[in-house]
């Protein structure tokens, strides 16, 4: 098994992580998308976002859906979602989280708001699913 990605510590993407998709805070997706590598959602996104290593949700962002990738990182915004991650969910100050999570390492910083459930059990790898 790969090595864990490294957690961010900053208020923005770790330098030099590169994006395979993105969406930007003028704009909205909705349905599936598959990415590998890493992604940023700083707008809408309502749907299922699948593989990759890191998912990075920025402090604007509206997400609802379902999300499964290596790493989710959620930086603020308003998230009503399940997430599994195979390594770690981390929700910083500042986020609104509403969901069911699952990841052998959960990280809340204070002044996050979480509501729902949570499974620190190792959830099953992640497998990118074929593009459409």
């Amino acid at each position: 098994m790969s090595e864990p990605p490294e957690a961010c510590n900053a208020e923005s993407s770790p330098r030099g992580l590169e994006f395979s998709a993105f969406v930007g805070t003028a704009s909205a997706f909705f349905g599936k998308m598959s990415f590998s590598g890493n992604a940023r959602i700083d707008g809408v996104f309502e749907g299922e976002l699948w593989g990759g290593d890191t998912v990075i949700l920025g402090p604007q962002s509206r997400v609802s859906g379902k999300i499964s990738a290596r790493q989710v990182v959620i930086l603020g915004g308003t998230i009503e979602a399940d997430i599994v991650a195979e390594h770690r969910v981390q929700i910083r100050a500042g986020a609104v989280v509403l969901g069911a999570l699952s990841s052998p390492e959960i990280l809340v910083d204070p002044g996050a708001q979480f509501t729902g459930t949570f499974n620190t059990a190792p959830p099953p790898q992640v497998v990118e699913r074929e593009r459409v």
